[in-house]
């Protein structure tokens, strides 16, 4: 039987047959062999770091090691967050320690050439608030940069300075000291999607993005969303790559934004000193949910009862890495800083005329290939020697494999090709699940090795069974429901959104329908909907695909007296996925199409066994509260292990509703939204 392999990825291999014991050993191909463009590299130092306290704590360590370069790939930039917290800063009231402005402020004064690259789009960014401090927000249409700091605007004022706007105004100086030369060794560039490069990735797409509605200002459907805002969503840092000859050099592959937002510890507290205040108004809040944002429920009460509160919990990761794949993460950033160009200078108000942009730096070679890359550096007894391979979607870059095309799409390649050798377990954790391909993907794949063991006269029933755990928070707009809706459904959990079930399933016969909902259902009718058995195992077109799926969510409980609430709900910002602990990806990709084809990103992934299962073991630990970490992951022990995760996260679930306090993180997901639009 022909192996399923549409996206050829696989190399095909003979292995030899033991005449004896009629018994074959072969290996399995885990990372892309066939990419030319994507080096599997040896001989690298990897640790993966969780949540914002390690992630961040661990690069404000290095970049105060920082001896020559420093460059930093964002999708956002805040001046004000600090890296490490619990250090009381005078200056920085808001802060909790130092703002990573002023930490990047004192490298350059050092000598250390500081490259800053963002994304900024002047409609976008404002959506989005991005670039802290920069860019105007809450302006419709949305557009414009900020103009005046709270004490040029109240010059007389006799009432305090809100702490909110103390936080605003020092990053508004800090843009304008960044954008126009006043901090002398540090240079900003940016970029933004390339309309017809987005296009031409997007338009291969098995389910192409909607044309229907306008779920953004009544205005924009979700394929203009996707294609003509593409972002810059990779977050890279390396330090001292073309400084030394690479000796010092050390780089990060992460999903963590350089937004005081993203930094939370693995406790989650339900309130927490460490993370910021929320300065949200009930305006602001009232705004949102209007534009179908889900906002935190917790945050309304506080503002209600008049008691601040810090911002909401986050989950997500960082990898450290050294060795000689950080070339590929000095190839990525060289090309797209030499393509950039300068940050607009943020002008000060009554400026006439917009500040010449400060001189820029000669282009960076992209062929720098230091010879000392391999010299020991410092590491932590958590980091593993490991095979690495950079992976990226890259619209504007081609990709030379077994195939060659324009653009760069060796994540989704890799999303594919893992998948596809999954026998035992595969867990994800990811912002937005709703990349319905993938999960068509994974049937297929699976129908085709349960097959094969038909072939061999090897019953079904005799296969192990495979566990998908994926971890997602609620969507966080009401346009993305329909897509996750889609990919639950093709995976046999679309009751975990009843509202969304209800509506697409028995839609209103009415002239006065909407077209986007009218293809919203007609849509959801075609997915391959799999039935379960009553172990709960996933039945499609009459046969047992031998898989389990559990859709969870996370959630923190308030400490026994707390107020505001039982519980609040963990933001999931992940971008991970584990496979059988063969194989990790891990970056800055989400699983849906935007990750996929149209934003730039960047994930790496690895075959390291003692990584991934350490890493696995600890993630599920910190999950279940200390419970349940899968011990070596074989199907015995998964399958034990899976149905021990299903009963706590429902039986938290119940927990919740009763306002009880509960065990760990993971708890059955549920979205009870409609939704007559998408977002992309």
């Amino acid at each position: 039987m022909k192996p399923h392999d549409p996206y050829k990825t696989h190399n095909r291999v003979t292995a030899p047959l033991d005449k004896e014991t009629c018994e074959v050993t072969a290996s399995f191909q885990w990372l892309l062999e066939k990419s030319r463009s994507h080096p599997i590299t040896e001989g690298n130092r990897i640790e993966t770091l969780i949540c914002g306290q390690e992630g961040f704590g661990r690069i404000a360590q290095d970049i105060e090691h920082a001896r020559g370069s420093l460059c930093i790939v964002c999708w956002g930039f805040d001046p004000g967050m600090a890296l490490v917290r619990g250090e009381g800063q005078a200056n920085y009231p808001w802060a909790n320690g130092l703002p990573y402005g002023e930490l990047l402020r004192r490298k350059a004064a050092e000598g250390v050439q500081i490259r800053l690259l963002v994304w900024y789009n002047s409609s976008g960014s404002s959506v989005q608030n991005n670039l802290v401090g920069y860019v105007a927000t809450g302006n419709t249409p949305p557009g414009g940069t900020l103009t005046s700091t709270w004490d040029e605007r109240n010059p007389n004022a006799k009432t305090p300075k809100p702490l909110a706007d103390v936080r605003q105004d020092y990053c508004i100086h800090w843009w304008r000291d960044a954008t126009t030369g006043r901090i002398p060794n540090l240079t900003v560039r940016c970029r933004d999607g390339v309309v017809d490069k987005v296009q031409a990735s997007v338009k291969d797409e098995p389910i192409k993005p909607s044309q229907q509605g306008g779920a953004v200002l009544g205005v924009f459907d979700e394929q203009t969303l996707i294609e003509k805002y593409a972002t810059h969503h990779q977050k890279p840092i390396l330090i001292d790559y073309d400084h030394a000859d690479g000796e010092h050099a050390v780089g990060y592959v992460m999903g963590l934004n350089s937004v005081t937002d993203y930094w939370d510890d693995a406790q989650h507290l339900f309130d927490s000193h460490l993370r910021e205040q929320d300065f949200s108004t009930q305006a602001e809040l009232k705004a949102a949910e209007e534009k179908g944002i889900r906002t935190d429920a917790i945050v309304q009460t506080a503002l209600k009862a008049g008691q601040p509160i810090s911002r909401k919990p986050f989950q997500d990761y960082a990898c450290r890495i050294h060795g000689p794949a950080l070339q590929d993460v000095w190839i990525n950033f060289a090309r797209a800083w030499n393509r950039a160009t300068a940050l607009p200078p943020l002008m000060v108000p009554f400026q006439r005329n917009r500040p010449p942009a400060p001189k820029q730096p000669a282009p960076l070679n992209t062929a720098l290939n230091p010879s000392r890359l391999s010299q020991p550096v410092e590491t932590s007894a958590a980091s593993h020697v490991a095979r690495l391979q950079i992976v990226r979607t890259q619209p504007e870059e081609a990709y030379q494999g077994e195939e060659n095309t324009a653009y760069d799409q060796s994540i989704k390649l890799a999303y594919m090709h893992a998948a596809s050798n999954a026998r035992r377990y595969i867990y994800i954790e990811n912002q937005y699940f709703f990349y319905e391909p993938w999960a068509e993907q994974l049937k297929t794949q699976r129908q085709s090795y349960l097959q094969a063991h038909q072939n061999v006269k090897n019953p079904c029933q005799n296969v192990g069974l495979l566990h998908l755990m994926v971890v997602i928070p609620q969507p966080e707009n009401a346009g993305m429901v329909p897509r996750t809706y889609d990919t639950i459904k093709a995976l046999g959990h679309g009751d975990a959104m009843p509202g969304q079930q209800a509506a697409v399933t028995a839609p209103v016969k009415s002239s006065f329908l909407k077209t986007s909902e009218q293809e919203i259902a007609a849509h959801a009718a075609q997915v391959k909907t799999p039935t379960l058995d009553k172990e709960g195992v996933l039945i499609q077109d009459g046969k047992s695909l031998r898989m389990k799926v559990l859709i969870a969510k996370m959630a923190t409980a308030n400490p026994p007296g707390g107020k505001l609430g039982s519980s609040r709900d963990i933001y999931i910002h992940s971008k991970l996925m584990l496979v059988d602990d063969n194989f990790m990806t891990l970056g800055s990709a989400n699983l849906n199409l935007r990750s996929m084809a149209a934003d730039s990103e960047i994930n790496v992934a690895t075959d390291s066994i003692p990584h991934n299962r350490e890493l696995r073991k600890r993630i599920w630990s910190l999950q279940t509260g200390g419970l349940y970490d899968g011990g070596n992951a074989y199907s015995d022990s998964m399958d034990d292990t899976f149905e021990k995760w299903k009963k706590l996260a429902e039986r938290n679930a119940r927990h919740i509703e009763k306002n009880e306090r509960f065990e760990g993180f993971i708890v059955a997901f549920k979205d009870e939204r409609v939704a007559k639009d998408r977002v992309g």
